[in-house]
């Protein structure tokens, strides 16, 4: 890991690895994710082909979905526009991604330093969200494999929905990262929390 990742945009926040929450809230940080742009167009086959090869995970075709293969997700943010959302065992992917799509038209491009991702489960994860959140987040306009783009009071944050607990992943440039972190804590304290 280089330098520049060596520290997290939410380190020396009171609680910010984590902690359980009195309600049944959980917000964590997902520690140095690897967020890669990757820009294209879905009617090539061969650049679908290519990503599927690279990554394991089907290119996401319909506005605003999400396809998953274990630890590694796709976001739809526009038609010719994903991000590739990877936890885990990473190295050398973006390499292998630009090896798969580097006989077509497409960029990939690594945004890893460039977002914090923070992650926000339990009951009451929706009724949280929904009081900064500028789309509909009723299950039956969002679910699990959808994502959005909006804004979460005040901040530019993609969102997608990763279980039916419900559990979110919000993602947000670094310089937003504390002031997400602390609206996150003020808009759980109805339900009672405790910050670890």
């Amino acid at each position: 890991m280089d330098e520049a990742r060596a520290l997290s945009a939410l380190d020396g926040v009171t609680g910010h690895s984590g902690g359980a929450w009195d309600a049944g809230i959980v917000l964590t940080e997902v520690r140095f994710p690897t967020l890669l742009n990757l820009r294209g167009t879905a009617a090539d086959a061969a650049f679908g082909a290519g990503v599927e090869a690279a990554l394991g995970v089907v290119l996401p075709a319909a506005p605003n979905t999400v396809s998953q293969a274990d630890e590694r997700a796709v976001l739809w943010l526009a038609p010719d526009e994903w991000l590739v959302v990877a936890t885990g065992e990473v190295e050398g992917l973006q390499g292998n991604l630009e090896d798969a799509v580097s006989g077509v038209f497409a960029t990939v491009v690594d945004l890893s330093d460039n977002y914090v991702c923070i992650r926000i489960e339990g009951a009451q994860a929706r009724r949280v969200l929904q009081k900064g959140w500028t789309l509909d987040l009723h299950p039956r306009a969002f679910g699990v494999g959808q994502c959005a783009q909006s804004m979460l009071a005040h901040a530019g944050a993609i969102l997608r929905q990763t279980s039916d607990v419900p559990g979110y992943e919000v993602i947000v440039r670094p310089s937003f990262a504390k002031y997400t972190w602390d609206w996150l804590v003020d808009a759980s304290a109805e339900y009672g929390h405790r910050v670890g």
